[in-house]
């Protein structure tokens, strides 16, 4: 077993393990159903896509969508989960927006590369602030404006990067380092977007605190996703009629255009 000291055990703090044949913390995540760690829970589940509260849980609202596959980013999902992706990204923003009144930032460190730092297995990052930061991210990393999700397939492939969306839902993407007008300073960009953020909470340590002030925000989280469940399915008819695509109709889902959400569950 491969020890991390990521999350937080229900009722306690505890390492989370991870099996040898995985060696991904978010494989495991998803493959431990009977997980104790409450940051496993799941709050969605879809064919390809699984959503988790982030376990540095900054603020209530905080949360990961990531891939059941084992891919390293979004710029190598498949066709279909690339579809299953741009529904599920608004579905969850518009859930946020709801919630607190404004859209997310969205973000995503893809990686080429299985042995950098961090979890590199694909996952984007909702975050509920109002981000004030996006120009000064613009002339730190020359970030490019994307018309599109789908440039991130062509750009994105073989390279490291930072997919950003602001409140606004412009779209940008940096690739790792090679944009990095000063790299000396940073380590990557997904470093400095986080920076950036501890400087909005005016708390340069807010992602680096004990793991237990964390677990009440994860908590606040899954209540949020558990007491709203109306609200998430009356949003999924929405959207999905507007997209034409999967439609829904009280706990079931059906598609005259795809199938991708036929095995929609949401958290009890």
């Amino acid at each position: 077993m491969i020890e991390t000291t990521y999350d937080t055990l229900r009722g306690k703090i505890h390492k989370r393990t991870v099996p040898e044949d995985t060696n991904c913390t978010l494989c495991s995540c998803y493959k431990n159903q009977e997980s104790e760690y409450v940051s496993d829970t799941l709050l969605i589940e879809t064919d390809n896509f699984f959503l988790v509260p982030q376990y540095h849980g900054i603020i209530p609202g905080y949360v990961l969508l990531s891939s059941k596959r084992h891919v390293n980013s979004t710029a190598y999902l498949n066709h279909v989960e690339f579809n299953e992706l741009k529904f599920m990204i608004e579905v969850i923003a518009q859930f946020l927006n709801h919630e607190f009144g404004f859209r997310p930032i969205i973000f995503e460190h893809g990686s080429s590369n299985s042995n950098v730092k961090g979890t590199v297995h694909q996952h984007i990052h909702f975050l509920p602030i109002k981000f004030t930061n996006t120009d000064i991210l613009i002339n730190e990393y020359s970030l490019r404006f994307l018309d599109c999700l789908d440039d991130l397939r062509v750009l994105g492939k073989d390279k490291d990067y930072l997919y950003f969306q602001n409140n606004e839902r412009k779209m940008y993407f940096a690739e790792d380092r090679n944009n990095v007008k000063n790299p000396a300073t940073e380590s990557n960009t997904l470093y400095s977007l986080r920076k950036h953020i501890a400087e909005h909470f005016g708390n340069q340590e807010i992602f680096f605190e004990p793991l237990e002030n964390y677990e009440n925000n994860i908590r606040e989280t899954i209540k949020m996703w558990k007491s709203s469940n109306n609200n998430l399915m009356h949003l999924l008819f929405n959207i999905s009629s507007g997209l034409s695509v999967p439609v829904v109709s009280g706990n079931n889902v059906s598609s005259p255009a795809t199938s991708f959400l036929h095995g929609l569950r949401v958290v009890r």
